[in-house]
C-alpha cells in the first residue's frame, strides 16, 4: 500500500508539473504564479500541522512534532518549486536560497530536538544548493555556505566526530574571514 500511495503521489506530481508547463509556457510568468500557489499550500499545510499536534498522541512533544512536521513540509514544497525552477530555467535563483533556508532551519530544529544524524542530512543538503552559487548575489550566497558549514561542523563535533568538524570548521572560517 505505502508503494502504491509513494507512485499515486509521484504519477499526480508529474501530471500537475506538466499543467503547469502547459499553462505557463514563460519561466517568468510561471515563478509569479508557483511562488503564490506555494505561500498558499505553506499556509494550509501550517494549519493542518497546529490541528495534528493538537489532536494526535504521538511519542513527540506536542511542539516538536509541530516543528518538525512543520518544517518538513516547507522543505518539501520549496523542494518541489526549486526542482521545478530550476529544471525550467538551469538558474538556483531565489527559489533555491529559499529552498536553502527552510532546509537550514529544519536542520536546526532536528538538532536543536537531538536528532544529530538528521540535522546532518539537511545541512548536507543545504550545502548541495549554495555550492552551485548564484551569480546574482554571490556574497549572500557565500556567507549561507559559510554559516552552514559550520553548522554542519558543530552538528559532527555533537556527535564526537571531530575528524569529520576540523575541516568543515576551518573552510567555514576561512570563507568569514575574506
Amino acid at each position: 500500500y505505502l508503494i502504491l500511495s509513494f507512485f499515486h503521489q509521484q504519477f499526480l506530481l508529474g501530471q500537475f508539473t506538466q499543467l503547469l508547463n502547459r499553462l505557463y509556457p514563460n519561466s517568468q510568468i510561471l515563478e509569479v504564479g508557483i511562488q503564490h500557489l506555494v505561500t498558499q499550500v505553506k499556509n494550509l499545510g501550517h494549519e493542518w500541522f497546529k490541528d495534528l499536534a493538537a489532536t494526535e498522541d504521538r511519542e513527540l512533544s506536542a511542539d516538536e512534532l509541530m516543528e518538525i512536521a512543520d518544517l518538513q513540509f516547507l522543505v518539501a514544497v520549496y523542494g518541489y518549486w526549486y526542482r521545478l525552477m530550476k529544471a525550467r530555467t538551469s538558474k538556483v535563483g531565489d527559489w533555491g536560497w529559499q529552498y536553502f533556508g527552510w532546509l537550514s532551519e529544519l536542520a536546526g530544529v532536528l538538532n536543536k530536538w537531538g536528532h544529530l544524524k538528521e540535522a546532518l542530512s539537511m545541512y548536507q543538503k543545504a550545502l548541495s544548493i549554495l555550492s552551485q552559487g548564484d551569480e546574482d548575489s554571490p556574497d549572500r550566497w557565500a556567507e549561507g555556505y559559510s554559516r552552514t558549514l559550520y553548522r554542519l561542523g558543530e552538528a559532527l563535533l555533537n556527535l564526537d566526530r571531530l575528524e569529520e568538524a576540523r575541516p568543515l570548521l576551518e573552510e567555514a572560517a576561512s570563507i568569514m574571514r575574506v
